[in-house]
């Protein structure tokens, strides 16, 4: 079955049973993630989320309504345990910490793996791209644009600075660095951040007598 036939066929809500397993819901949320960067969504399904996992359909439709649903979720995690700016960080500091998690989560995490297949798929499956791009793009971007608003707000960042195009500029590099370029070429480590971050903040730089009041 595929995606958008386990997106249709799934409109029953899962009915009642055991409890659910914490392994269990690891074990599928991993097999997803997994499915969809070496088959693509094309091929993506319960079935060969269920063999990949090795759990039973039944154990997933408890848990989902179909293959649509499960992806939206398993897609939901890549943003678990995103390492925060320090308590009290400076504004380059708590952006470099920004800049870095990006980097981390590319080369180490699932985001690397999944998000060719993705890009690939978005004229295709345009809702999926847009559940990829609120529960994950969103929420990381998010946390830029608040480093960069309190940054204003100390004086650390100008007032005039456009918040939404500066935080892709100190996004996009990163992303662009580790995801588009072959790993055998990637020469982006552990101190690409602080240097994109540097170069940015050159530009872009206040003054504590212009900081605003909230």
């Amino acid at each position: 079955m595929t995606l958008i036939a386990g997106a249709a066929a799934g409109a029953a809500v899962p009915p009642r049973g055991r409890p659910r397993s914490e392994e269990a819901d690891r074990a599928i949320t991993s097999a997803a993630l997994q499915v969809l960067a070496e088959d693509g969504i094309a091929a993506f399904s319960m079935e060969a989320v269920a063999h990949r996992a090795g759990v039973a359909k039944s154990t997933i439709y408890r848990r989902f309504t179909g293959a649509h649903d499960l992806l939206a979720d398993a897609l939901s995690t890549l943003n678990d345990g995103l390492v925060e700016p320090p308590e009290g960080a400076s504004t380059r500091e708590a952006l470099v910490t920004i800049v870095e998690a990006i980097r981390v989560r590319a080369v180490e995490g699932a985001t690397d793996r999944c998000l060719p297949q993705l890009l690939s798929q978005a004229h295709a499956s345009p809702d999926l791209f847009e559940i990829y791009y609120d529960r994950v793009v969103e929420v990381r971007r998010s946390r830029a644009r608040r480093v960069i608003e309190r940054g204003v707000t100390l004086g650390d960042i100008r007032a005039d600075v456009d918040v939404e195009l500066l935080v892709s500029m100190f996004t996009a590099p990163m992303v662009a660095m580790v995801m588009m370029i072959p790993p055998s070429r990637r020469v982006a480590d552990a101190t690409t951040a602080s240097a994109i971050v540097d170069v940015l903040l050159a530009g872009v730089a206040g003054s504590p007598a212009t900081a605003t009041t909230s």
